[in-house]
């Protein structure tokens, strides 16, 4: 099915400038430089396809939300600062920016209270350590403990936390928790899949999971 274009760009402008991946791609890249900078280099900082890139930025030059820059043989653009939806659209790109370090933080606190009372590990599992997570799908954590019981406790704490944490970050949480005699059983019997969520997993507090799973073979 083909692409609807984008129109009403006087009238709902946002849709014109933040309406596909690579126009917030390529705001993304200059919002964070101090310097102009070439279609080359905000190809590659954004990670996306010179070609989606270089059409990006065509459309919000025309936009007047990004302006050329002369005196280089490459083609060099940055953002406008006169365009009126400038000083907004940077400040929530610079939000952004604190806005997964922010649920981070606020996890570690309640990990590292847990560090003082039974658990081991804390850490986040599955896509989002790998930035491929959907709209909708849990943010995965995995709880490790000295013992069931709590196991059973800091899964209910990190449970009623999440409520919290889901109305303000939009973040479901998902919670796996387990004592450590219980998962190093299932680890030798792991699958290829579980194998790569552990191998990936972003350490919250404690002890890498990896380390500790395979500590009984140390």
């Amino acid at each position: 099915m083909a692409k609807t274009p984008i129109s009403g760009c006087f009238s709902s402008p946002l849709d014109a400038l933040l309406g596909t991946r690579a126009k917030i791609g390529v705001l993304r890249v200059l919002v964070g430089s101090a310097t102009p900078l070439g279609y080359r280099e905000v190809s590659r900082r954004s990670g996306m396809a010179y070609r989606s890139i270089e059409l990006a930025i065509k459309e919000l030059v025309i936009l007047g939300f990004l302006e050329r820059t002369e005196g280089s043989r490459e083609r060099l653009v940055r953002l406008s600062s006169a365009h009126r939806l400038s000083p907004t659209v940077q400040d929530l790109l610079r939000a952004e920016e604190d806005f997964h370090p922010a649920l981070r933080a606020e996890l570690r606190v309640l990990a590292e209270a847990g560090l003082r009372d039974g658990l081991l590990s804390v850490a986040i599992v599955g896509a989002a350590t790998r930035g491929s997570e959907r709209i909708g799908e849990p943010l995965e954590l995995l709880l490790l403990a000295r013992d069931p019981a709590n196991a059973a406790k800091w899964r209910v704490n990190f449970e009623r936390a999440g409520i919290e944490i889901a109305r303000r970050f939009g973040a479901k949480l998902a919670v796996a928790s387990y004592d450590l005699d219980q998962a190093r059983r299932m680890w030798r019997t792991r699958t290829t899949a579980a194998e790569r969520n552990i191998r990936e997993a972003e350490t919250l507090a404690g002890e890498s999971v990896e380390v500790l799973l395979e500590g009984e073979n140390m």
